[in-house]
């Protein structure tokens, strides 16, 4: 049976799961749903949570528990872990600290009102690019994706948070990420990523996402 994918388009964890898909060769029908999630949705998902991956008349919830799925799922497609199982574990603990990003400086930003406080949560933010950017380089010098030469699970995941520090933060508070030495690293990263039609053929809008958080942004 086809794989079926419940989410919003405008959600990171719905596209970081559509970016694996696409990334492994495996054809995904969405299924698109609105903010305000429609009573057929609480079918699928009791919870109201998304994405929801169905497959072979099963069920799973939670964008991490749905990628490990599609790779395990399918051993013939391109394997976006890493084999060595001590660079695999390092590869996830990677991956589980993008929610240290998102939900830190980037988030500071968005909900600071006043001007001194917006300045130093961009100044925060900025520090917090430069630390990812040491990590890239300790990481693979070269890269140009986060652990290497190879595009990996990790590379989609943080894909999904860059993307709304540019679009988003952009918007709302004007912040930038400068092209400076502190950030080259971080810079290839993001062109070689952003630049696959794994990522572009499945990114929301810029609009979509700004509209996406105009209720949300203080």
């Amino acid at each position: 049976m086809s794989v079926q994918i419940y989410g919003l388009h405008s959600c990171p964890f719905s596209e970081r799961v559509r970016i694996v898909a696409a990334e492994k060769g495996i054809p995904v029908e969405f299924i698109s749903i609105e903010e305000k999630k429609p009573d057929w949705f609480l079918e699928v998902s009791p919870s109201g949570t998304s994405p929801i991956l169905e497959h072979n008349g099963r069920r799973l919830r939670e964008s991490m528990a749905v990628i490990e799925y599609l790779e395990e799922a399918f051993p013939d497609k391109v394997k976006l872990w890493p084999s060595d199982p001590m660079d695999r574990a390092w590869a996830r603990v990677h991956t589980a600290s993008c929610g240290d990003f998102y939900w830190g400086p980037y988030m500071k930003l968005l909900n600071a009102v006043e001007e001194p406080d917006r300045a130093a949560a961009k100044e925060a933010l900025l520090q917090k690019l430069k630390t990812l950017n040491k990590t890239l380089i300790s990481l693979s010098p070269q890269g140009p994706f986060f652990l290497g030469s190879a595009y990996s699970v990790v590379d989609a995941v943080f894909a999904t948070w860059m993307e709304r520090v540019q679009v988003i933060g952009g918007h709302y508070r004007a912040f930038e990420v400068p092209d400076v030495p502190e950030l080259h690293r971080l810079n290839t990263w993001w062109h070689a990523v952003s630049s696959r039609s794994s990522f572009t053929d499945v990114r929301p809008q810029p609009d979509e996402l700004i509209s996406h958080m105009r209720a949300k942004v203080k």
